[in-house]
């Protein structure tokens, strides 16, 4: 059995690391002094039409289209 990500994965793990780069890390140092959520976060996943939805282990909604496998890769990269 292969375990490899596809080249489409690849690239797609490459462009969320980038986005939490240049979009979440610059939020993170404020919400933590706020101790609030940076709600633009979720305005910014939007925007990748990439968003998904967890409450207790059960999805509450998903983007159509998107894997698991880049679910899975959203929230490494956010480190959820």
């Amino acid at each position: 059995m292969d375990f490899d990500l596809t080249e489409e994965q690849k690239m797609f793990w490459e462009s969320i690391a980038d986005f939490c780069d240049h979009e979440t890390a610059p939020l993170v140092d404020e919400a933590e002094a706020k101790e609030e959520f940076p709600l633009p976060l979720f305005k910014n996943l939007g925007t990748l039409r990439v968003l998904k939805v967890w409450r207790d282990s059960r999805v509450l909604s998903t983007t159509e289209g998107t894997s698991e496998i880049q679910h899975l890769i959203i929230a490494g990269e956010l480190k959820l």
